[in-house]
């Protein structure tokens, strides 16, 4: 669930949704919710009394509490607070891209102490600021998580329907064509003084990864940089499929 907002104060509710199926609750999606500071505000704020006591509960329920999207400051209570892995499902790293969106070394560093896992989602806008975005931006993304974090901490992410981004894909994936689409939110953005929207973004994919085949090209290209075949499976999939079973996914 991509926020707490269907949750709030009312915190039974997890525990019909865990009788539902949930067993991954993002804390915050972009703003400030009745749990804690979203990433996409000027002023950042953290947990609140009632989100200490929702991750909690999720810790007793046995639903992952995800950071993505949270305020540097939420993101630090959580892993303060939960007794249980923490996930940042997907994002990328401030060290690379100075924005909100993007996740300083500390949280990075602490989801991997916590047993969680990080994923490098595919949205290139937060990957790189280099003009042209290709496939060894996204491996230096996954190598900087396991230098700070761990190989344990390190996960493949998306954000973006399993076809692609529907319409870089349909342009050929020629980012110049599609990327003024993202403008009109990342201009009202940046009118909020929100960290590091004050640039408007050249690209928003990768197109060698903007495919449905995407997952077999990441796979080839870690084996390339000489990732070792027990490090590639990790980073594949075997981090998540850890994080999932101690939840009983």
């Amino acid at each position: 669930m991509q926020g707490a907002e269907p949750v709030g104060e009312e915190l039974w509710r997890l525990d019909l949704f865990h009788e539902l199926g949930l067993r991954v609750q993002q804390v915050t999606h972009h703003n400030d919710n009745a749990w804690g500071g979203g990433a996409i505000e000027k002023q950042w704020t953290g947990l609140t009394k009632v989100g200490r006591e929702g991750i909690a509960r999720l810790n007793a329920l046995g639903i992952v509490p995800d950071i993505s999207h949270a305020s540097d400051v939420t993101a630090r209570d959580v892993l303060a607070a939960s007794r249980a892995p923490v996930i940042l499902s997907h994002g990328a790293a401030r060290a690379f891209v100075n924005n909100a969106r993007c996740a300083p070394d500390e949280v990075i560093r602490g989801v991997g102490e916590s047993g969680g896992v990080m994923g490098i989602f595919m949205m290139s806008m937060w990957l790189t600021t280099d003009p042209t975005p290709t496939v060894d931006a996204y491996i230096r993304q996954l190598r900087h998580v396991i230098d700070v974090a761990g190989i344990d901490a390190a996960g493949i992410a998306n954000d973006y329907p399993l076809g692609g981004e529907a319409a870089a894909a349909q342009a050929g994936n020629d980012n110049a064509k599609v990327v003024a689409n993202y403008y009109p939110w990342w201009d009202s953005v940046a009118r909020q003084g929100v960290l590091g929207f004050d640039v408007r973004p050249p690209h928003v994919v990768i197109p060698e990864l903007n495919t449905i085949d995407r997952m077999q090209r990441i796979h080839e290209a870690l084996e390339r940089r000489r990732f070792r075949s027990a490090e590639i499976e990790k980073i594949m999939g075997g981090n998540w499929i850890r994080v999932l079973r101690s939840v009983g996914v």
